[in-house]
């Protein structure tokens, strides 16, 4: 498998992961008004701050990889 093709499915991996993390992220948001305690809440705020971390790190992985494939095409066209 050539490493561009290799690149296109981490890049889909990555997608796929970031759709689910914003997912993940909509329904703690919608289970958040119905926890009763303010301990679960905090637990549940905690769990929505994770996720909002995982999909930033996602997005500049992505970014990471639109760059190295950029330079990639650059060096073989050299």
């Amino acid at each position: 498998m050539s490493k561009q093709g290799h690149s296109q499915e981490q890049i889909d991996r990555k997608l796929k992961s970031i759709e689910r993390w914003k997912d993940t992220i909509f329904n703690y948001k919608k289970r958040l008004s119905t926890y009763k305690t303010e301990r679960s809440k905090q637990l549940l705020r905690n769990n929505i701050q994770i996720a909002e971390h995982q999909v930033r790190i996602l997005e500049s992985q992505l970014m990471v990889d639109k760059i190295r494939k950029e330079n990639y095409k650059i060096k073989t066209n050299m």
